[in-house]
């Protein structure tokens, strides 16, 4: 089957690029032929942050439309599959997609990468989910919480697709010290990802290191640092990877996820985590890959830290996790399934034109 696959790839990363990335990566399953569509932000804005001007995203939305329609005038697409971020900005572009697609008479599945409780928190927000839902074959989502609020707001019955990683192998065994002495947090810092929590927990627990990996979002996190906290600016793959196998622990405190590739990325290099009861997360952790605290719960993640103090535990929760990804999370399970949805559309499809 031919796919049109609108997504971005790097750079800038992001959860979607990284998730086109690992795609590319993977060794595409032999029954499905993907042409993308790359929506990556070109130009001045590629690779850094800036604030968004309307020019740019109009022409964006216009060269992403033109590159679809000639790709549909070619003849070169059995059905559509649409990745969206659900910001507002993005919605309305991908409402003018997907109408395009439903003149040409070409099925679209709908992947929405956040979220959904999270995205829908302004009216507008909700008016045009509701909107894309409505004109999509398919709808697929990232956890249960998502899954069970297309049901209940919108009337769709959404298909769960998990994260994956492409090139999974068993982590190297390392000994596990008898103490935490670094524990490490990959992402954006801001108050969103929680580093407010861990720099108040730093303070705390002067004996543990906090490594810090990730552009600064919000300048006053970097006010009188406490001594144990280190930033380690952006890094790339190679450099997160390193960071992962020297740290005892992750933490990973964010207010807000759909399926977070750096607790994913945590979990394949058998570390426990400490997390945020959010998205995702209490499904890919289940009950033995680590603790989960409530957003913003300072307390919370003290107490959990002093709780992973116990090395046979964190052995035993890193190791839990790392089986987990290689069961659960790998490319290969994970696009089998996808491979699935799309045979399901095209078959309804054929139905309805019968």
């Amino acid at each position: 089957m031919r796919v049109l696959l609108l997504s971005p790839l790097p750079p800038p990363a992001g959860g979607i690029a990284t998730w086109t990335d690992h795609l590319m990566q993977s060794g595409l399953p032999d029954d499905v032929a993907w042409r993308l569509i790359d929506c990556a932000v070109r130009g001045k804005r590629s690779g850094k942050p800036s604030r968004r001007r309307l020019g740019e995203e109009l022409r964006r939305a216009w060269r992403i439309r033109n590159e679809l329609r000639h790709a549909l005038d070619e003849e070169q697409a059995d059905l559509i599959h649409l990745n969206t971020a659900l910001s507002v900005g993005g919605m309305l572009r991908d409402s003018c997609l997907l109408q395009l697609a439903r003149r040409r008479g070409v099925p679209v599945i709908l992947h929405c990468h956040r979220n959904l409780p999270d995205a829908a928190a302004h009216r507008c927000a909700r008016f045009l989910i509701r909107r894309l839902c409505g004109r999509s074959g398919r709808v697929i989502c990232l956890n249960r919480p998502s899954r069970d609020y297309l049901q209940k707001v919108c009337g769709v019955t959404a298909d769960i697709l998990p994260n994956f990683l492409s090139g999974v192998e068993e982590p190297e065994p390392k000994p596990v010290p008898p103490n935490i002495r670094n524990a490490v947090f990959v992402g954006e810092l801001s108050v969103q990802k929680g580093c407010d929590v861990i720099l108040k927990a730093a303070q705390a627990l002067p004996d543990i290191t906090f490594r810090l990996v990730g552009r600064v979002k919000e300048d006053w996190l970097c006010e009188s640092l406490p001594e144990n906290i280190r930033l380690t600016g952006q890094k790339g793959w190679k450099g997160v990877q390193q960071e992962l196998r020297e740290a005892d622990l992750f933490l990973f405190p964010s207010r807000s996820e759909g399926f977070p590739y750096a607790v994913l990325e945590a979990m394949a290099n058998a570390l426990p985590v400490i997390a945020a009861d959010v998205g995702a997360i209490p499904e890919m952790l289940g009950r033995d890959g680590g603790i989960l605290i409530r957003p913003g719960d300072t307390d919370g993640l003290i107490a959990a830290i002093g709780r992973l103090q116990d090395a046979r535990l964190r052995e035993m929760l890193g190791r839990r996790n790392a089986k987990k990804v290689r069961d659960c999370y790998t490319a290969e399970s994970v696009l089998s399934r996808l491979s699935n949805i799309y045979q399901k559309v095209l078959e309804q499809h054929q139905e309805e034109l019968t």
